[in-house]
């Protein structure tokens, strides 16, 4: 599962209720949607919400267009940050976060040599993993018991 302090998406709607001065509860009597829902969208146990709540919480935050798109960039932060913390790569989602985070600001080329990068060091991990599960060579003039 995600490390909680990596969500972007909790952050996001916080930050945004704050700007308006709203409780979770004002939110929820401007958008229809429930106070619960809302608390666990903004404590991360809840993470991607679907059309209909997106556009109650559009209204109810007076979200922008370029609002919407951080809204999306951070759901999508979110979904890849806690792929990685199921797979091989547990340890590295703090770094996948950075990356995610940082790739919002760079160039196609600066993208696509970073993705290349990621992909190197996944290889490289899956090798040296699969490297790990090979029994140990002998060393230099070590009988090797072949029984």
């Amino acid at each position: 599962m995600c490390a909680q302090n990596l969500r972007q998406l909790p952050l996001f709607l916080v930050q945004a209720r704050g700007r308006l001065g709203l409780s979770q509860q004002a939110l929820s009597e401007r958008t229809g949607v429930l106070q619960t829902t809302l608390c666990a969208l903004e404590r991360g146990r809840r993470s991607n919400p679907g059309p209909a709540l997106r556009d109650a919480l559009k209204r109810g935050l007076e979200l922008t267009d370029v609002d919407l798109t951080a809204m999306a960039v951070a759901v999508e932060h979110d979904r890849l940050v806690a792929e990685v913390g199921r797979g091989l790569l547990r340890s590295a989602e703090p770094l996948v976060s950075a990356v995610l985070l940082a790739a919002n600001q760079m160039t196609d080329a600066e993208r696509e040599g970073l993705l290349r990068r990621v992909q190197r060091a996944i290889r490289t991990q899956e090798e040296h993993s699969a490297l790990l599960r090979e029994p140990p060579v002998p060393a230099y003039g070590e009988e090797v018991d072949m029984t």
